[in-house]
């Protein structure tokens, strides 16, 4: 049961991590286009 219980979160923290991860390279992404707009 305790080794469910920690796949489970093992789980949800890898999940956490990835949207953190995805959110943080949308955002780069996002300013570096802005800085390629304001350039030109």
């Amino acid at each position: 049961m305790k080794s469910i219980l920690n796949l489970f979160l093992a789980l949800s923290l890898k999940r956490e991590a990835a949207a953190f991860t995805y959110r943080i390279i949308n955002f780069s992404a996002e300013n570096f286009f802005q800085l390629v707009e304001n350039a030109y």
